[in-house]
């Protein structure tokens, strides 16, 4: 599968995967974009929370507490597990402008992305590489 069409599928299926259960609080209201610093035909992502929904529209509004700056590969690995978003953070892969807290609370309000398409190496094959 084309690697835009897992992207506009990780999008599309945000709102079944959000988990209002991992709130914190009550009348949570975010909104935020994510840049993955590429042109898909003008398209962007805005992702909003109002308390126990979530909505994902493919445009960039201008209204958001925060924008999430990354690649492609590494939206994919954040969203499927395979990488760390705090880690990716660090590898100066990911940025944040505004509410960087938020931004980064938010992406654990999600269960990981799965497809028959994307597929997870197990982390266990670092120690099998390695050695103990």
């Amino acid at each position: 599968m084309e690697i835009d069409l897992i992207l506009d599928d990780i999008f599309k299926t945000m709102p079944d995967r959000f988990r209002p259960d991992r709130l914190e609080s009550e009348g949570v209201k975010s909104n935020f974009k994510i840049d993955l610093g590429i042109d898909l035909n003008g398209r962007g992502w805005t992702v909003s929370i109002n308390n126990k929904t979530c909505k994902v529209q493919n445009t960039l509004k201008d209204e958001c507490t925060a924008v999430v700056h990354t690649g492609k590969d590494e939206w994919i690995g954040i969203t499927t597990s395979a990488l760390d978003p705090i880690a990716v953070f660090l590898a100066k892969k990911l940025s944040v402008d505004g509410d960087i807290e938020g931004a980064l609370a938010a992406m654990n309000l999600f269960e990981y992305y799965s497809s028959e398409h994307v597929s997870v190496k197990d982390p266990s094959w670092v120690l099998d590489t390695l050695g103990d």
